[in-house]
């Protein structure tokens, strides 16, 4: 047996070449472009990954549209008069409760959509490449865990494909030169 980079005699059981050091027997997976790739598990998956984080950017898009519309409801004036508030102190009471519901709401959706949005970068990233995005949905990943069942779902798919030992080389080399 003989190295195929350069030449030199070797014995069958050797898995390097002792005089360039080239590991014999085992050719890694190449691009078309010359890139070393991994097990393949990023490049048949990540747009899928992309695609179900832009789903879920959806959804929680939705989500903050109700919150946000809860938030600005004008409960006040579906309370009946005649209920009894002719009391100022009263009538204080309920327009406090009712400024703070809609505080709360409106926070609440401000927030969500900012989590959507991010959901939304991070999935363009992802089917452009870019090298932020992988560790962003990586991230987020980890925060959805506890969304039972479907969050915990996507997160365990994401870090499955993101992660792997290999997942970075091959992100890396599936980029546009």
């Amino acid at each position: 047996m003989f190295c195929d980079g350069c030449g030199v005699a070797m014995a069958a059981e050797q898995q390097f070449c002792g005089a360039c050091g080239k590991q014999i027997g085992v050719a890694p997976a190449a691009r078309p472009g010359g890139a070393i790739a991994g097990d393949g598990r990023v490049a048949k998956h990540l747009t899928t990954v992309a695609a179900l984080w832009i789903a879920v950017a959806a959804l929680t898009l939705l989500v903050a549209v109700v919150l946000l519309a809860i938030g600005i409801f004008p409960f006040d004036r579906f309370i009946p008069r005649n209920l009894g508030l002719d009391d100022a102190a009263t009538a204080s009471g309920v327009a406090t409760v009712t400024g703070l519901i809609h505080t709360l709401f409106l926070i609440g959706g401000i927030v969500v959509l900012a989590i959507a949005v991010v959901h939304f970068v991070a999935a363009w990233g992802l089917f452009h490449y870019a090298p932020w995005a992988r560790i962003l949905t990586i991230a987020f990943a980890f925060l959805r865990v506890l969304e039972v069942p479907y969050g915990t779902a996507l997160a365990i798919y994401t870090i499955w494909v993101l992660m792997g030992p290999s997942s970075e080389r091959e992100y890396r080399a599936l980029r546009p030169a």
